[in-house]
């Protein structure tokens, strides 16, 4: 009885760890080895509050700082609309970035300068395709309310451009300064519309075949504050 009891009496903890802070505000550092995520306004946290708080996905890395969370290496993305860590996007088919012998589903990079290539070592490859021609459709970034349209405030245009080089394709970075900024620490989505054209086929409706992939990666940095009526401070 007394042990049942005592059972009893740690099932407001175990759900407090596990699952009744599903409404707790999260800082999210973006990490090359795991996405970093710290719950807010938390004065303790035990081994379990990492494991709840990412539904098994992250753990503490440190004993002594239980209350800062990382991303297991294999899912390295933190997504803070699902509050899970994962190694894909399920709303559409990523194109890897692969450069050597790795490729990187979702990496880590720092957002250059306008006009500079993002992740310049790794080429984006589209495979089972042999000439892919593709432009950028659209683009997105990621907040705790799910995706939001990325364009540039000033033309409205996606700030995110396709450069080929010698028969490889990179994403060139083509947004303002003050946009830049504003995406530190986000989880960003890009969308091309491709089409591969078939070998010894004229160029007509029927000679080539259209797809849409998409490639995704996460900047550098911690993402801009929101504020408390869940408005995000960024005015485009």
């Amino acid at each position: 009885m007394e042990v049942a009891g005592l059972l009893f009496l740690m099932l407001p903890c175990l759900a407090y760890a596990m699952g009744g802070m599903t409404d707790v505000s999260l800082r999210i550092t973006r990490q090359n080895k795991g996405d970093v995520f710290t719950p807010e306004d938390v004065k303790s946290c035990t081994p379990e509050t990492c494991v709840g708080l990412s539904s098994g996905t992250a753990s503490a890395p440190s004993y002594s700082d239980p209350c800062t969370c990382q991303c297991h290496p294999h899912l390295p993305a933190f997504r803070e609309d699902l509050r899970i860590c994962v190694d894909d996007i399920h709303e559409c088919m990523l194109a890897p970035f692969v450069g050597g012998s790795t490729s990187e589903t979702i990496p880590f990079v720092f957002l250059p300068l306008k006009g500079q290539i993002i992740h310049p070592s790794k080429e984006i490859s589209f495979s089972g395709v042999q000439t892919p021609i593709c432009a950028v459709s659209g683009a997105k970034f990621l907040t705790e309310s799910g995706w939001v349209d990325l364009r540039n405030p000033v033309d409205t245009d996606v700030p995110f451009r396709l450069f080929r080089d010698e028969g490889r394709t990179f994403l060139q970075w083509v947004g303002e300064a003050d946009l830049r900024s504003k995406m530190s620490g986000r989880l960003v989505l890009v969308y091309l519309m491709c089409r591969e054209l078939a070998t010894n086929e004229p160029l007509t409706p029927t000679g080539y075949t259209l797809f849409s992939p998409c490639v995704a990666f996460r900047v550098v940095g911690s993402p801009t504050k929101f504020l408390s009526t869940n408005t995000y401070i960024l005015d485009f």
